[in-house]
Order: structure tokens, then sequence, then C-alpha cells
């Protein structure tokens, strides 16, 4: 959430934005670096930090991102990136400490039989194949695994 000013008008305040932690899965050695870190994150967000360091190679290819989300829009699944050869490649997402969210939409804030989207016309059910669930929930031992080799380093 942004912070509010001393004596700031309640009805002035917009609670759209909330900081999180992203980790981003699949990210090639050569492109591991600060300046993508932010890129990455100023497109999904607005990027806050890293806890990757330019000088440390991640052999795990997982990064940790720090960002603002806003919340009135779709989680991010993935992004597509050039390597420095120009060759697309495509990046996963998870998301720290999730609240509830819709796995119809993606949205925040609500869960998916309350959806928007399944009161429109052309609304087919997608039964198990949801387009968001809890995959993109980062799971606790990855987290686990991150801390383990970083204390190796």
């Amino acid at each position: 959430m942004e912070s509010m000013a001393d004596r700031a008008n309640l009805l002035d305040v917009w609670l759209d934005w909330s900081p999180f932690t992203m980790l981003v899965h699949d990210i090639t050695l050569s492109l591991q670096t600060k300046t993508v870190a932010e890129h990455i994150g100023n497109k999904i967000g607005r990027f806050i930090d890293t806890e990757h360091h330019d000088d440390r190679v991640n052999w795990l290819a997982t990064w940790k991102l720090k960002l603002s989300l806003d919340i009135t829009k779709p989680l991010m699944r993935a992004l597509c990136l050039e390597n420095t050869k120009g060759d697309g490649f495509l990046v996963t997402f998870t998301y720290g400490k999730l609240p509830n969210f819709c796995y119809q939409c993606g949205v925040w804030g609500h869960i998916s039989k309350f959806s928007p989207i399944i009161y429109e016309d052309d609304f087919v059910e997608p039964g198990e194949a949801v387009p968001f669930g809890p995959w993109l929930q980062a799971s606790a031992q990855v987290k686990f695994n991150n801390n383990i080799l970083s204390s190796l380093r």
C-alpha cells in the first residue's frame, strides 16, 4: 500500500498498490543483471529491489524480486524475454504470500465463484484447466532451497 501523508484525507488515499515478493523462474545466466530485474519488475508493476547481486552467479535460475503490484489487475503468470542472441524465451512467475485471488480472472479480493467473468455471455466453464491457480503461490520448498544455497556462497 502507498504511504499516507500526515493528516491525509482517507477518501483521497488509493489502496491499489501493494508490495510483494515474486520469484522469476528459468532466467538465463546471461540475463541475471539488476537492469533486467528492473525491466521485469517494471513490466509487472513497480520494481523495488532484488536480492540478486551481479557479482554472484545464481545457479538455480530462480530470482527473487521485490515489487509493488497493482492489485486491481490480474496477476502475470509469465513474460517473454529475449536473450543476448535475440531469441525469445519465456520466464514464469510465482508470488510470495498471496492473498485470496480468483482462479478465473487472476484478480485479488474475490474467489472464482464470485468472479465477474462468470456472468459474461460467452463464458465457458474451464473445469480443472483454470488460467490461474495455486501454482502461482511460491512454495516453502523453493524458498528453503534458495536460503540453503545462498548461505553456501
